[in-house]
């Protein structure tokens, strides 16, 4: 096998350095062992301008070669990596919901009119048309928000109307907004990837986790099985699986596609066990019982106590405060948050941290422990708001 190039152990560059000692050799081999290849003559610059233009051509030969690598490819070539196995990468989408509006009979909501919650400015827009109907006084539709990614709509918070129509009184959203998402990053397509691997496997965990992943609107999800004959620890009954998602919503089309692919992918006379109950038709018109779980969402306040020196910069505290916002993101329903993820961020992204505590708390109970992780359960899901990040250097 060649040294450089495709080996054994993958693609080994040829290094700038090995390739001006190679070309020197070369040319003394030509021309005689006495000829000057040194930095100030016309054979060692020359040898320069080659052998820069040799270790270009050896970096974009590593690169074809990880293009095709998924822990290593990027951008279009991850994108390439995924088509392999019939993914797509997952395009930024809006938060969606629906609204209901009051007014009067007869009063028909346009496509496109803006609505906004009044305590963030969000907006949000109608996107099917309908009409106060004779004898009612309020219709719903659906909407989405006028920008793509994760955006934040509990219920009754969409109350404000911008576009004026006419009769029309009064918005408000029962439920909260299926929250929309950013483009997927390289690690979650990644992930995906590898995940996806397993779907052939109907009666595997991981497979039907893969398949709920798939599902428009799923962001997280668990799925955990007892093969027992009684109930575990857990709660799930015996012979059973139970899938638990994020985010949570009364959103009805929502549900059924969950419901849909649990049924489809989980494996015969095993029940799906969870608190919602949904009836999916089977393929010969039988209602068949199909239940899930939505994560419950546990509010998390992360505190960062650092000692600095002067090379921490000015903005420091918002660096890293930033910083535990991303890596909290990175716990998924059912994950423990941990603490040492912080810690190990903040010392590889932000200069002059001599030393850190991280305290982490649910905002429902006051002991705080620090540095230490926080426990999760497998129906739980931990969520850091940046209002609950405090940062002290």
């Amino acid at each position: 096998m060649p040294q450089y190039g495709l080996t054994d152990q993958g693609f080994k560059v040829k290094d700038l350095n090995t390739i001006s000692k190679e070309l020197k050799d070369a040319f003394k081999m030509t021309f005689g062992a006495s000829i000057n290849t040194g930095p100030d003559s016309v054979i060692g610059q020359m040898v320069d301008v080659f052998a820069a233009q040799l270790a270009e051509g050896w970096e974009q030969g590593e690169a074809v070669y990880n293009a095709f690598d998924r822990n290593s490819a990027t951008g279009d070539a991850l994108d390439n990596v995924a088509s392999l196995v019939g993914l797509e990468r997952f395009g930024a989408e809006p938060t969606v919901g629906q609204v209901t509006f009051t007014g009067d009979v007869g009063t028909t909501i346009p496509l496109g009119t803006v609505v906004r919650n009044p305590d963030t400015d969000d907006r949000f827009e109608v996107t099917k048309e309908v009409t106060i109907a004779t004898g009612q006084s309020t219709v719903s539709t659906s909407i989405e928000c006028t920008e793509t990614g994760p955006t934040e709509a509990d219920p009754n918070t969409v109350t404000a109307i911008v576009t004026a129509v006419s009769g029309l009184e009064s918005v408000d959203n029962a439920a909260k907004f299926v929250a929309g998402r950013l483009v997927e990053s390289d690690a979650d397509l990644r992930l995906r990837i590898k995940e996806s691997l397993q779907i052939g496997g109907k009666s595997v965990d991981q497979a039907i986790k893969a398949e709920l992943l798939e599902t428009e609107g799923v962001s997280q999800a668990i799925v955990l099985s007892n093969r027992s004959l009684t109930t575990d620890s857990n709660g799930i009954q015996g012979k059973s699986f139970e899938s638990v998602l994020w985010p949570a919503s009364a959103d009805a089309d929502y549900r059924e596609a969950i419901a849909k692919t649990i049924f489809l992918a989980q494996p015969a006379g095993i029940r799906a066990d969870g608190d919602i109950t949904m009836n999916v038709e089977d393929s010969q018109g039988y209602d068949q019982e199909v239940r899930f779980s939505f994560a419950t969402e546990q509010q998390i306040l992360v505190t960062a106590n650092l000692g600095v020196n002067s090379r921490y910069p000015a903005n420091g505290d918002a660096q890293v405060a930033e910083i535990i916002k991303s890596v909290s993101q990175e716990f998924g329903v059912g994950q423990d948050i941990k603490f040492l993820k912080y810690v190990s961020a903040i010392y590889n992204e932000v200069e002059g941290v001599d030393d850190i505590s991280i305290q982490l708390r649910n905002a429902t109970n006051i002991a705080t422990v620090p540095d230490d992780n926080l426990v999760i359960e497998f129906t739980q899901i931990g969520l850091v708001d940046e209002a609950n990040i405090t940062v002290n250097s």
